[in-house]
């Protein structure tokens, strides 16, 4: 008896920190006028499982309200509480609902889990008669009717005399048909006066341009607002027709639309043959930034090389007006000296006002070049450059810029740099092969004084100072500087017979005419006599080459000291 009162206290003190799930359905307020919204919280608490309103598999269905209400975009939250008597996790979703008509509308039960919503009614009052109201919005367009390709400006106006928490679109611009360029302008702000009350104006405009012939509906999103005092108010849908009439029969497709404008701007001084300068041609019209051209009918002349880059498109506002530019950078290179005409641009346009076709035309520049570093012309077939600063060719024709080398400084430097670092690659070479070649066969050699006294070069010797001759007979070579080489190699670099052969050969040879003995030097000189005689004037192939195997073998101790060691 006593085991199941103890078993049933435990079990009942287990139980008392957990609760029940509950699932409940509150809004912000109960009545409200047409045009404001409220806010819908669903909330389950004590339970594991997650509110979902989106994606694959929702478990709260909110699409029961769409016959009454606006939604907005539903927002859910995950929380939980590490103290299970306050309440295990927290799951919630907040929607903002706008109501489609005034009366009383219902909110139906929700249900999750078994777990059912109590049902909530709305009063929904006719939206208030205010003149002047503090929030509201306005749509149009600059055009009711346009030709294809012709850039029309819809726009949706957000009027306000509050001080506003936070403003946006509910979604995008949407047309149909879709097949148009469309692009969004940059946002603009101003004041203005109505009715003797300021408000703040907040413009979001679209640039458009139809690609066909029709009609052409366009849909504007709803504004979300949120006053600085909390209130919600949606602005709603609005729509707009535009009729688009298709271009006469002669106007070639992807010709411009409207007159366009074209600027040019080029360096005044300072050109030379060879030497590229830029040249930027800036066009400006009242269409999309899809419809300007990317390329520029430009044909370069044989006494100029033009290389472009692709445009830059970007919006400008020019006397309240949003126009497109494009600025297209060129890179232009004389080929000869003079004056030089750059070619003649002629842009063909439609123009709506008068339904022809037009044509802006940007006149020839002519600039100045000075010769360059070489003569560039070098070619008999090169026409004089007074004639170049007009070039025409005949209609049908295909003309070949004729290519000069060598007038590219930057191929010229670069050609210049490879074969610096060619020769120096060669002299590293030949110098290495010099010094690591193996020894010579093995062969009786005389002694260095007879090998002298033997050469041809004999008595050219006998002819020079005396410390030069002796010197290089214990070298063993007519030249002191190829005898140090040859010492060096037998054994290894001697920073003192370099020194002497230095002081030797600049004590003789420094002045014209004959020096006196010095004697330092002289002494010097038997010195390193001395010690030539107890050295051998060639060693083997190991102290030739330091890298040989041999070398390394001889440092190291035989195999019979380190057994002893």
């Amino acid at each position: 008896m006593v085991r199941r009162v103890a078993a049933a206290l435990v079990l009942l003190l287990i139980a008392l920190p957990v609760q029940a799930a509950t699932f409940k359905a509150t809004v912000d307020r109960t009545q409200l006028y047409m045009g404001e919204g409220v806010l819908l919280t669903l909330s389950l608490v004590n339970s594991d499982t997650r509110l979902r309103a989106q994606g694959l598999d929702p478990n709260v269905d909110l699409s029961v309200l769409t016959r009454d209400f606006e939604l907005g975009t539903p927002r859910a939250s995950h929380r939980y509480n590490i103290h299970r008597n306050r309440g295990r996790s927290t799951s919630e979703i907040r929607v903002h609902l706008f109501p489609r008509h005034p009366g009383e509308l219902h909110i139906p039960p929700f249900t999750v889990d078994d777990l059912s919503t109590a049902a909530i009614t709305l009063r929904v009052l006719p939206a208030r008669e205010d003149p002047s109201p503090p929030v509201f919005a306005r749509h149009g367009s600059d055009k009711k009717r346009l030709w294809t390709g012709e850039r029309a400006i819809v726009y949706l106006d957000l009027y306000h005399r509050v001080t506003l928490k936070s403003a946006r679109l509910g979604g995008p611009l949407d047309t149909e048909p879709k097949r148009l360029h469309l692009s969004e302008l940059p946002v603009e702000e101003r004041k203005t006066v109505i009715e003797g009350l300021e408000y703040q104006v907040t413009r979001t405009a679209w640039s458009l341009t139809p690609v066909i012939p029709g009609p052409l509906e366009i849909y504007f999103p709803d504004i979300w607002v949120e006053t600085a005092e909390g209130e919600r108010i949606r602005l709603p849908f609005a729509d707009r027709r535009l009729e688009v009439m298709a271009l006469p029969a002669e106007v070639a497709p992807g010709t411009l639309v409207g007159r366009p404008a074209l600027e040019q701007s080029l360096p005044e001084e300072g050109l030379r043959v060879g030497s590229p300068f830029t040249w930027e041609i800036v066009l400006r019209a009242a269409t999309d930034l899809q419809a300007l051209p990317a390329s520029l009918p430009l044909d370069a002349p044989p006494a100029l090389k033009i290389y472009f880059e692709p445009p830059q498109r970007d919006w400008e506002t020019l006397d309240g007006q949003s126009l497109a530019v494009a600025r297209y950078r060129a890179y232009v290179m004389p080929l000869v000296p003079g004056r030089l005409a750059l070619p003649e641009l002629r842009l063909p346009y439609f123009d709506p006002a008068t339904r022809r076709l037009a044509e802006v035309r940007l006149p020839p520049a002519e600039v100045a070049v000075a010769p360059g570093v070489r003569p560039p012309m070098s070619m008999a077939d090169m026409p004089p450059a007074a004639t170049l600063t007009t070039p025409q060719a005949p209609a049908g024709t295909v003309e070949k810029t004729p290519v000069f080398p060598g007038t590219d400084p930057l191929a010229r430097t670069a050609a210049i740099l490879f074969a610096a670092l060619w020769l120096i690659t060669l002299i590293l070479w030949w110098r290495h092969a010099r010094r690591y070649t193996g020894p010579a066969p093995a062969r009786s050699r005389p002694a260095p004084g007879e090998a002298m006294r033997a050469a041809p070069e004999a008595s050219a010797l006998r002819e020079r100072p005396p410390l030069v001759r002796s010197l290089a007979e214990a070298l063993g070579n007519p030249s002191l500087e190829a005898g140090l080489h040859q010492w060096e190699q037998a054994h290894g670099q001697d920073t003192e017979l370099r020194r002497l052969v230095q002081a030797v050969l600049r004590h003789h040879y420094a002045s014209a005419g004959t020096r006196e003995t010095d004697p330092e030097l002289e002494q010097a000189v038997r010195r390193f006599l001395q010690r030539a005689r107890t050295r051998p004037a060639h060693a083997s192939a190991a102290a030739q080459d330091p890298w040989r195997p041999e070398s390394f073998a001889a440092r190291l101790p035989s195999r019979k000291k380190a057994r002893t060691s």
